[in-house]
């Protein structure tokens, strides 16, 4: 628990129209095969900008006052050019806050997604204040048939004959409930980031709700993490509508760890490099296409047990070029895709190391040449081009 007053404001507004954010059906898939390859450039994610703070922190039942790192995160609808240039920009569900820009030095608001990249330290405290600034309708396909977060308590087996998406269900569409859970992070329950601790823009919320506002304690090794939306019966949509990032725990120190970056001084800088791998397919006026019909109609009319995408997209660009030096690389690679599993490996069968996994660095380094990551699994990577 913590205690940190006066270091953020409410924001609540008007709901837009309920058909203004709806795909129009005449819209057609886009073929893959007409979208270039390695034109795209890849994107580096730009790192949240914390503001330093007091807080008291609940320690040995009493509380105690500790330095932390705070943030103030939205969750809102953005458009950005993930299809390579002369294609449409996509609308997308991202995560904004402050960063600093790497060019410039100065401070601004960016919304992107995937979401900036939270850099934290071991030990040092991260206080987010996660807000719901979503207030369209749904532009994926919400199947109220399922176990889900259900804001308007609508009936979970509503009559048939089912609407067609879009607009589909009125009810399930708007609003749209979101939670955000850091994947691999050793947290309190209710910092967790529960599939029924969702929240909509205009207060509404799930039964296991308390507040929006998370404590990240980072009291466990170094090592790649990531966030996400992990709203009831509609995770599958959030993350494929774009909540997802990284979350990077590093060492404040090396101490008496014989593992550590600190020691082992690995590339860091332009030099480190975070993945994210996700398939996606889109239609022709460069929306996500997501399925919209179910695997069995007569029982859930959207809803299908996997999602396989056509074109892979690392770090919200299409089939992305990363042009390197002649020296070592660091890639911290995620598979943030819905169902595909992923063979990595290089096209000339040289090997790469592996340094980490999940839960940090790895006792010895292991030389590979494939890597097979399933949903949600990290890796983390070395490689050197001579």
């Amino acid at each position: 628990m913590f205690d940190c007053k006066n270091i953020h404001k409410t924001d609540d507004s008007k709901s837009k129209d309920y058909a203004s954010d709806q795909i129009s059906p005449s819209v057609e898939k886009l073929d893959s095969m007409t979208v270039p390859k390695y034109v795209n450039q890849l994107e580096k994610p730009l790192i949240f900008y914390p503001r330093v703070v007091k807080a008291r922190f609940m320690k040995n039942k009493s509380y105690r006052p500790q330095r932390a790192h705070y943030y103030s995160i939205d969750i809102r609808k953005t458009k950005q050019q993930i299809l390579p240039p002369g294609f449409p920009e996509t609308q997308v569900y991202g995560y904004g806050g402050l960063v600093k820009d790497p060019k410039t030095g100065r401070v601004k608001y960016h919304v992107s997604s995937p979401g900036s990249t939270f850099e934290a330290i071991c030990n040092t405290p991260i206080i987010v204040k996660w807000k719901n600034r979503i207030k369209g309708p749904h532009f994926l396909p919400v199947d109220p048939t399922l176990h889900w977060a259900n804001p308007n308590n609508m009936p979970m087996h509503p009559q048939e004959p089912w609407p067609v998406f879009p607009p589909g269900f009125k009810e399930a569409q708007y609003p749209v409930p979101t939670v955000t859970h850091l994947h691999g992070g050793l947290v309190q329950s209710d910092s967790d980031g529960h599939p029924d601790a969702w929240f909509t823009h205009n207060r509404k919320h799930g039964p296991s709700f308390t507040s929006s506002t998370y404590i990240y304690p980072n009291s466990q090794e170094a090592t790649t993490l990531w966030y996400h939306d992990h709203a009831l019966g509609i995770t599958r949509l959030n993350v494929y509508a774009g909540l997802a990032g990284f979350y990077l725990l590093r060492d404040g120190k090396a101490g008496k760890k014989q593992f550590s970056e600190k020691r082992l001084d690995l590339p860091s800088g332009d030099y480190e490099i975070p993945l994210l791998i996700q398939d996606k397919m889109f239609n022709t006026d460069g929306s996500l296409l997501f399925n919209n019909e179910g695997l069995t109609p007569q029982v859930n009319p959207y809803w299908s047990p996997g999602f396989f995408g056509d074109i892979i997209v690392v770090n919200g660009k299409a089939w992305p070029n990363l042009n390197v030096e002649r020296r070592q690389y660091r890639f911290r690679i995620l598979n943030g895709s819905n169902s595909r599993f992923y063979n990595l490996s290089l096209s000339n069968g040289m090997e790469f190391i592996q340094i980490g996994s999940d839960g940090g660095l790895l006792k010895h380094p292991v030389k590979l040449t494939s890597l097979l990551l399933a949903p949600s699994e990290r890796a983390d990577m070395s490689f050197i081009r001579s």
